[in-house]
């Protein structure tokens, strides 16, 4: 039977030890188990696990590995969660990693993947990796990847939001998982389409009403999406902003002291759709907090 939880995918290293701890920070709070997965690729690295694995069959060294991983998972994270009453369940695979992630994910029920990253820098080399790539392509609940050491629950959020299926889902995922979060919905109008309407030649009058009619449409836009997402309250505010989106994110993202960013997450063709190009990616690569990627369906 399916049990609904938080999966973490866990390698035995620092970044996971950090990932576990706000996944049980989360599990804690939304009732739920913790899915601690890791999966082995066909190198066999963990071999060196096992006494006599030369002498053993193949099959015989997968099962004894899997107990050994099972054991490990239970064993670290039982030290990690503290006095939580979180239920830890170990799972060990043999495979190709994300789609081991995405069977696990199927079949134990998670709503939320949870994953660690090294430090400032280690987010770009995560997203650009094959491996979270893939994650972030098989995965259909929302990703987080963790960054900093904290497991106070998280007191500022911005949500990176634009009119896109994903930025939907992205408020729904914060009125989930953060609903005692204060809220920053921010809309980057990017600011270099009116330097090219003006350098084409448009007259000055002409470009405000225009700016004037894109924060209308915005506004009525992000009202509509918050109602429908329920994100509405005294702990919500919104800031729509001309101007370079990675820039004015970041400058959000300080202004508040924001401890994680939610955005719209890769959709099976294409990165997010709120930002062009490669804005997306190098905003990620900057970011000093933690971030969740939400996809749509």
């Amino acid at each position: 039977m399916s049990e609904s939880g938080v999966l973490i995918a866990h390698d035995f290293s620092e970044r996971s030890e950090r990932a576990a701890g706000r996944a049980f920070q989360l599990a804690d709070e939304h009732g739920m188990p913790v899915h601690a997965a890791h999966v082995v690729d066909e190198a066999f690295p963990e071999r060196k696990w096992l006494k006599d694995a030369d002498t053993d069959s193949e099959g015989s060294i997968v099962e004894r590995l899997k107990d050994a991983v099972r054991e490990r998972l239970t064993r670290e994270l039982s030290a990690l969660k503290g006095e939580s009453g979180v239920t830890i369940k170990p799972h060990a695979a043999f495979g190709y990693v994300a789609e081991q992630l995405h069977t696990l994910a199927e079949g134990t029920g998670s709503q939320l993947l949870v994953i660690g990253a090294h430090g400032r820098h280690a987010v770009r080399d995560l997203l650009l990796g094959s491996t979270a790539e893939q994650l972030l392509w098989y995965m259909h609940m929302p990703t987080l990847v963790v960054r900093r050491e904290s497991v106070t629950p998280y007191q500022q959020v911005v949500i990176a939001a634009d009119f896109s299926e994903e930025a939907e889902t992205a408020m729904a995922a914060v009125r989930t998982w953060f609903p005692r979060a204060n809220v920053r919905i921010v809309h980057v109008i990017d600011s270099r389409a009116f330097e090219r309407l003006r350098d084409a030649g448009m007259p000055n009058e002409a470009l405000e009403e225009e700016w004037q009619q894109q924060d209308r449409t915005v506004t009525d836009y992000l009202q509509s999406m918050m109602e429908r997402t329920g994100m509405i309250g005294d702990h919500v505010d919104v800031r729509i902003i001309h101007g370079h989106p990675v820039e004015e994110i970041e400058n959000q993202v300080s202004e508040v002291n924001a401890d994680l960013v939610v955005m719209g997450g890769h959709s099976r063709s294409r990165l997010t759709r709120w930002l062009p190009g490669r804005v997306s990616s190098r905003l990620v690569h900057k970011l000093p907090c933690d971030v969740m990627l939400a996809r749509g369906d």
